[in-house]
């Protein structure tokens, strides 16, 4: 028979991890897919924003996605009798490897599709030495 307190830290560790699987349900979903030897797109599932709702920016090592829902376009105020359709405002950002720069990005049936290229410079790509005889 298990001890009584056992049942006690079983109930506080459900409660625990309840929260932390809503927010993740809520979160952005992301692909990140190697497409070519030094190329690769990042895909996020942004359904129901439109380009001008979201931006991208590229600051320093990271890449930051952001998106906020406009109001209406007639700013009248509408009335719904169920909403089921998210209108969160997001901030999704990440940190590309080294030498990885976004070259261009789109939308396409509620994804946003990132492209990114890695450009490792001369001097960092490694190099055969040629050996010689004495």
């Amino acid at each position: 028979m298990a001890p009584e307190n056992s049942k006690d830290k079983n109930e506080h560790l459900k409660n625990r991890w309840r929260p932390i699987r809503w927010k993740h349900a809520e979160c952005l979903r992301d692909d990140i897919e190697k497409v070519g030897e030094d190329e690769y797109q990042v895909t996020l599932a942004v359904a129901g924003f439109t380009p001008e709702e979201m931006t991208v920016t590229s600051v320093e090592s990271s890449l930051e996605i952001i998106g906020e829902k406009k109001t209406s376009k007639d700013g009248e105020e509408r009335t719904f009798r169920h909403r089921g359709i998210a209108q969160r405002k997001f901030k999704h950002t990440f940190t590309p490897a080294d030498y990885v720069r976004v070259v261009g990005a789109k939308t396409e049936n509620g994804l946003l599709i990132i492209d990114l290229v890695r450009e490792v410079p001369e001097s960092q790509k490694p190099r055969t030495i040629e050996i010689k005889s004495a």
